[in-house]
């Protein structure tokens, strides 16, 4: 018979972190919980593998992670040092692309390889040191559009062809392959699947954004965590879904507490 076990997917900004102070410290007891009960804790978010490893380290987690919005999966399999496996086209190219499609269609927008430290310090609210590993990209580059909504379209069929996507993030746009957080989950879940044939994994996911929602529809339940600003995250699934009362990293205390006596881990 096989053993049912938890294993948790979550977005951090807005979710895990607060949108404003990037804070994980209401969550800390849910944290606590699932760290003492081994339950894996998967990182599924749109920052840089330098961004995560600096939080994995705060919140010391030991588990895969997963980068730029499904563009990577780290292994730790064979020790200490993560291990990728990427989806899609690395960095430089899709920012060559980019460079193209504007010189050729003067297309007005910002990306990450365009912004100074101290511009993307202002526009995102990180300090300046913590902007440098935001800008170690692998597989994706986030972009503010400032054209309009109808060339934004074009925009997205040009790079479509190309085997480019748009993804839309809670600040930014984020150009990259064609794959996506729910992606990745499925391919770390097989993983861990073939590393342990003999568990049945009951699958959570927590996120507030667009971006999230191909992970939290392919989850056993699915968190949508209420947002800093606007409407909370429609899913088109209708089953075991938890909209939190409350914002960011208190909800997702909330929803963890609720999740854990609810399925008895």
């Amino acid at each position: 018979m096989d053993m049912k076990r938890l294993i948790i997917f979550t977005d951090l900004d807005g979710t895990l972190l607060d949108h404003d102070t990037y804070s994980w410290q209401p969550a800390a007891d849910a944290l606590e919980k699932i760290r003492l009960q081994q339950i894996p804790l998967i990182i599924n978010s749109s920052k840089t593998k330098a961004e995560i490893e600096q939080l994995r380290m705060e919140l010391d987690n030991h588990a895969p992670f997963i980068v730029e919005n499904g563009g990577a999966v780290y292994l730790l399999d064979s020790g200490a040092t993560p291990v990728p496996h990427r989806f899609g086209k690395p960095y430089g190219e899709i920012v060559s692309i980019l460079d193209q499609l504007r010189q050729k269609m003067d297309f007005r927008f910002r990306g990450f390889s365009d912004l100074t430290d101290d511009e993307l310090s202002d526009l995102t609210g990180l300090t300046r040191t913590e902007v440098v590993p935001a800008k170690k990209r692998s597989c994706s580059e986030p972009l503010l559009w400032d054209d309009s909504e109808s060339n934004f379209e074009l925009f997205s069929g040009i790079l479509s062809e190309q085997g480019l996507q748009t993804v839309k993030g809670g600040r930014f746009i984020h150009i990259m392959g064609q794959t996506d957080k729910g992606r990745a989950m499925i391919w770390l879940l097989e993983h861990f699947k073939r590393q342990d044939p003999a568990t049945d994994w009951t699958v959570i996911a927590l996120g507030d954004s667009a971006n999230d929602k191909p992970m939290l529809e392919l989850a056993d339940y699915a968190v949508v965590i209420r947002p800093a600003t606007g409407e909370p995250l429609k899913l088109d699934k209708t089953e075991n879904i938890i909209l939190t009362d409350k914002k960011g990293p208190a909800g997702w205390q909330e929803a963890m507490n609720q999740l854990l006596d609810q399925t008895g881990a």
